[in-house]
This record gives C-alpha cells, sequence and structure tokens, in this order.
C-alpha cells in the first residue's frame, strides 16, 4: 500500500517480479486504485533504486506485483520476487519526468 510522502511522490512497497517483456506492469485493478487514490496518470512512474520506471496496466498480473523486464531487474541489481521500496510520482512530477526525459522515451510529450 501506497502512502502520501512528499510533494513528488507516494511511498510504498511493491513485490518485483522480473519477466521476459519490454515495459513495466500491474494489475489493472491496482493501476485503477493507485488513479483514483493519487491522481491520474498514464503511464504511472515509480522510481526503484534511482530509476524512474514507465508502468503500465496489463491483465494477469497478480495484485501487488510490479513485474519489470529482466534486463531492467539486472541494472537494478536486486533479486527478483524482493519486496521493494518504491515511490510513485504524482501526476504532476509525472509530467516533468516525461518533459525532462527521465523516463517514457517514446511518451509523446518528452522533450526532444
Amino acid at each position: 500500500m501506497f502512502q502520501p510522502y512528499t510533494s513528488a511522490f507516494a511511498l510504498g512497497t511493491s513485490q518485483l517480479v522480473a519477466y521476459p517483456g519490454d515495459r513495466a506492469i500491474i494489475d489493472f485493478a491496482d493501476f485503477d486504485a493507485l488513479t483514483a487514490r493519487f491522481g491520474w496518470s498514464y503511464p504511472l512512474i515509480f522510481k526503484i533504486s534511482n530509476n524512474y520506471v514507465c508502468v503500465y496496466p496489463e491483465d494477469g498480473v497478480p495484485s501487488g506485483v510490479l513485474a519489470v523486464p529482466n534486463k531492467l531487474m539486472e541494472e537494478l541489481e536486486i533479486g527478483s520476487d524482493a519486496d521493494f521500496l518504491v515511490y510513485l510520482a504524482y501526476p504532476h512530477t509525472v509530467q516533468r519526468i516525461i518533459e525532462w526525459g527521465l523516463a517514457c522515451p517514446n511518451h509523446p510529450e518528452r522533450e526532444t
């Protein structure tokens, strides 16, 4: 569960699980609950260690799990299937992170 932390982020834990996909995903219901509580943002952006990660909703992901591409999990240098402290960016922070090019390289609002 996430709790307000700063003016830019909420703080919580997620079970990080490596998978062979190309983007980070969470359960649709979890995505909807987070956007209902903290404001609409598509995608969500989580900060894991010092990395900003774009997170999208998808069917088939267990509740409470953040499925992270294998490559990113290797870059993070953390074990899979681990509960990990993550930060959830509020919508105004998401917009800045994308505009500044810190995450979501193919997002239409990203500055070039």
